[in-house]
């Protein structure tokens, strides 16, 4: 019974292992992201600023209320994958919350993913 925990608990750890997203890509990742997030004729002159910076991604807001939050992670099929959230900030004013249209999802796409890669 003693080994079965432990040999559970290796496996535990070398999947957290596997998980892990290699720092220098993260890195690498967050550099093209806030290069795209730079004000361009191209990517409509909308000026981002970065609100947080967190362990895996980031959190960044428009002029407009739009947020969008990603982070990088390596998941169970051992692929790296990026994870997009977009939103309107909430207006407690207003009461209704509309969600962002498709030209927004746009340039967001262009903005973290850039061109050379696909969005789902």
């Amino acid at each position: 019974m003693a080994n079965e925990a432990m040999i559970d608990a290796v496996r535990a750890d070398e999947l957290a292992a596997r998980r892990q997203v290699d720092p220098k890509l993260l890195a690498q990742f967050r550099a093209e992201v806030a290069e795209r997030m730079k004000p361009s004729r191209k990517l409509a002159l909308t000026v981002w600023s970065l609100d947080e910076v967190k362990r895996d991604g980031e959190e960044w807001h428009n002029i407009y209320g739009l947020r969008i939050i990603w982070s990088l992670a390596v998941e169970d099929d051992g692929y790296e994958w990026i994870h997009v959230s977009v939103s309107h900030a909430h207006d407690y004013q207003l009461p209704i919350v509309r969600l962002p249209s498709y030209w927004e999802q746009q340039q967001v796409k262009a903005r973290v993913f850039g061109d050379r890669r696909w969005a789902y």
